[in-house]
């Protein structure tokens, strides 16, 4: 869940405005090799200044063949994420929120955003933001971002959570809160009844 990223950003904001880059490669849409231009929900224009929005992508490797698939991707303005997130139980949200704090250190990694004079986005997505296992060693993790039109801003984010942060997150969620998110991944994405039934293992939690 984002509340706990978004309650630590509006305390950082207070003394500085989060720093704005060009979009990493990253973080372009698969299917056009261009930023996102559209949120996957509403189709409201996102390359505007001042228009807050995140991008979250799934990524499976294949290590035996040193290939990799994107299973799913998506940009969401911030108007629908907070009306995801409003489905979402109270239970899971505090849970999720608690399981950041306890597992991921926020402040440092804001602290470093800030200090640092040359951004390399491979410093802040190299390795899971939980277990620090670095991303070459991931068979599949979940990386995102927040954005500002056409820049992409650093605070507590970008990040990575490998499959074992992923599974742990899964079992704070309620069933209903699953069955939500399930919804939703199959919403954005598009995924086809056949498609389903091979990904159905993927974990997908909206961070």
């Amino acid at each position: 869940m984002n509340n706990d990223f978004e309650d630590f950003e509006e305390e950082q904001e207070i003394e500085e405005f989060p720093k704005l880059v060009a979009i990493p490669k990253e973080f372009y849409s698969e299917a056009t090799g261009k930023p996102f231009e559209c949120c996957s929900v509403c189709e409201k224009g996102l390359l505007q200044p001042e228009t807050w929005y995140m991008v979250e992508k799934a990524v499976k490797r294949y290590v035996k063949y040193n290939v990799q698939d994107i299973i799913f991707e998506y940009a969401i303005c911030m108007e629908c994420h907070a009306e995801m997130e409003a489905r979402l139980s109270t239970e899971s949200k505090q849970n999720m929120q608690e399981y950041m704090r306890s597992h991921a250190d926020l402040e440092a990694r804001s602290n470093a955003f800030y200090d640092c004079e040359n951004f390399d986005v491979n410093s802040w997505i190299g390795q899971c933001a939980v277990t620090r296992v670095p991303r070459a060693e991931l068979t599949e993790y979940q990386m995102v971002a927040s954005f500002n039109g056409d820049k992409m801003a650093y605070t507590v984010m970008p990040l990575i959570l490998g499959m074992k942060a992923l599974d742990e997150m899964v079992q704070l969620l309620s069933n209903k809160s699953l069955d939500e998110l399930n919804d939703f991944k199959d919403r954005i994405t598009g995924m086809p009844p056949d498609l389903r039934e091979l990904f159905k293992e993927s974990k997908f939690v909206m961070i």
